[in-house]
């Protein structure tokens, strides 16, 4: 039989820590900011998940982009946005980290979430 890896994901179902639908919100917020402008937004705190929702509906409604709906409704500057270009990271938001932007878990406690699963994965 095939040793699978264990997931992060499939560990904190597990273990309690959160629902299974939590984990399938956060892996669709990784999959709609993998390396985008919005993700680097949401990491350097101009905006939430509940301004996201916003901003998408906004785009929606209006058909803008991300640059231009997240201008419109106030929420960053040109110059912010401009700046944030410049910075952003290319890598994927990992799945702790979706989980704390969406209050899933507490960002105190994911340190100690992931030692924990460090250790489970050597059992």
């Amino acid at each position: 039989m095939l040793a699978l890896p264990p997931l992060f994901g499939r560990f904190l179902v597990r273990t309690g820590k959160v629902t299974d639908g939590q984990v399938r919100r956060a892996v669709r917020l990784q999959e709609e900011l993998a390396g985008g402008l919005a993700e680097a937004a949401m990491l350097a705190g101009h905006i939430n998940t509940e301004d996201l929702g916003k901003v998408k509906a906004h785009q929606r409604r209006t058909g803008a982009f991300f640059e231009r709906a997240v201008i419109e409704l106030g929420m960053m500057s040109e110059d912010a946005l401009g700046s944030l270009k410049d910075h952003r990271g290319e890598e994927s938001i990992p799945l702790g980290e979706a989980l704390v932007l969406q209050g899933a878990i507490a960002e105190s406690e994911l340190a100690e979430i992931l030692a924990e699963f460090e250790r489970y994965k050597e059992l």
